[in-house]
C-alpha cells in the first residue's frame, strides 16, 4: 500500500534584508558628539551611557573627541565632565594654542579641582549653554555665583554690566538682568510709584 506524499516541508518566512544590530551606547554617543548634538549627548548620558568610554572607531576617550569638537560646542566637554568623565583625560593630548583649547583646559581644571577660582575658570563656566551649566553646577557644587541654587535675584540686579534695557511703555520701564543665565531676572518698574513684585524667569 503506497503512502500519500506529505509534500515539501514548510518554508519559514524571512525578512528580505537582515536587520542591522543596534549601535552600542558608546557608538551612539560618539555619533552625537561628532554631530555636535547637545540634546542627544545629554539624553544618552542621562540614560546611562559611559562618559569615560572610548571611541569604538579610534580607541581614544570620547572626552578628547568632544574637546576637538569644542570649536563648535564647548558644551560637549562640559556635559561629559558634568556626568563624571575623567578630566585628566584632557591632558593626554597637547592642546593647540587657541582660545578654544584654553577654555577646554580651564574647564578640565575646574572639574579636576572642583574649584573655579581664576578668571579663566569663571569665564569658561559662564560661556556654557544653560543645560550644560546646570549639569556642571549639579556635579561641582561650587560656592558663589556658580552654586547649585544660582545667583540670588537681588545680586543679579546689582551687576549693571549684565543687563538689557527694554523699551519703556506708557506705564512701565523694564530691564532683564543676566548675571545668572539660568535665572534671568525681569525688572518691571512703574513710572509712577514703587515696584511691588520681583519676577524670576525660569
Amino acid at each position: 500500500q503506497q503512502l500519500a506524499s506529505e509534500g515539501p516541508p514548510p518554508v519559514r518566512a524571512t525578512s528580505s534584508s537582515a536587520r542591522a544590530p543596534a549601535p552600542s551606547s558608546a557608538e551612539a554617543l560618539e555619533v552625537a558628539i561628532l554631530c555636535c548634538d547637545l540634546f542627544q549627548v545629554q539624553a544618552l548620558l542621562r540614560d546611562g551611557a559611559d562618559p569615560n568610554a572610548s571611541s569604538p572607531s579610534t580607541g581614544e576617550p570620547l572626552l578628547l573627541l568632544a574637546a576637538r569638537a569644542a570649536s563648535v560646542e564647548l558644551d560637549l566637554v562640559a556635559l561629559l565632565l558634568g556626568f563624571s568623565a575623567d578630566p585628566l583625560a584632557l591632558t593626554a593630548a597637547a592642546p593647540a594654542p587657541t582660545a578654544v583649547a584654553a577654555a577646554v583646559a580651564a574647564l578640565g581644571e575646574v572639574f579636576a579641582r572642583r574649584a573655579a577660582d581664576g578668571d579663566e575658570h569663571r569665564a569658561a563656566l559662564a560661556s556654557l549653554d544653560p543645560g550644560a551649566l546646570a549639569q556642571a553646577r549639579k556635579f561641582l557644587k561650587l560656592p558663589g555665583p556658580f552654586a547649585l541654587g544660582g545667583v540670588p535675584p537681588r545680586r543679579c540686579m546689582l551687576e549693571p554690566e549684565r543687563v538689557v534695557e527694554g523699551e519703556t511703555t506708557s506705564t512701565h520701564r523694564f530691564s532683564v538682568h543676566f548675571a545668572d543665565t539660568l535665572r534671568p531676572v525681569l525688572d518691571l518698574r512703574p513710572l509712577c510709584g514703587e515696584a511691588s513684585a520681583l519676577v524670576v524667569l525660569l
